[in-house]
């Protein structure tokens, strides 16, 4: 799976939507999510799948759509690119071999709004 990506976001986090079919993401699976306990309860979920060549232009591009207070995920066998709305993290897969970079990706979660709670930045099962 290292040479693609498989990545998670809410519809809603997007400012714009539209922007899906200009990014190089093939929809993988859509699900409907309720979180009571979230200030959003009701959300769509898309699981996405990108090539591994395109994935540092398409987090680039990716993080001048997200809506502040939100983050998305994309991951394989080798590592993970983390996105806020203006800035990208790249971490290692396992977060004991670069705990600094963990915490320094959650820091900057928590100072641009999103909830401790989903800064764990682990692939959904």
């Amino acid at each position: 799976m290292s040479d693609r990506y498989r990545g998670v976001l809410r519809l809603e986090s997007l400012n714009n939507p539209e922007v899906l079919p200009y990014l190089d993401l093939r929809p993988v699976r859509a699900a409907k999510e309720y979180r009571p306990e979230a200030d959003i309860k009701h959300g769509i979920v898309l699981i996405v799948d990108t090539p591994a060549d395109s994935i540092d232009s398409t987090t680039e591009r990716l993080s001048k759509e997200l809506r502040p207070g939100w983050h998305a995920l994309f991951w394989n066998d080798v590592g993970k690119h983390v996105v806020f709305r203006g800035k990208v993290f790249q971490l290692p897969r396992e977060e004991k071999d670069a705990p600094e970079k963990y915490a320094d990706a959650r820091r900057h979660g928590a100072a641009v709004g999103v909830q401790v709670q989903y800064l764990d930045f682990q692939p959904p099962v």
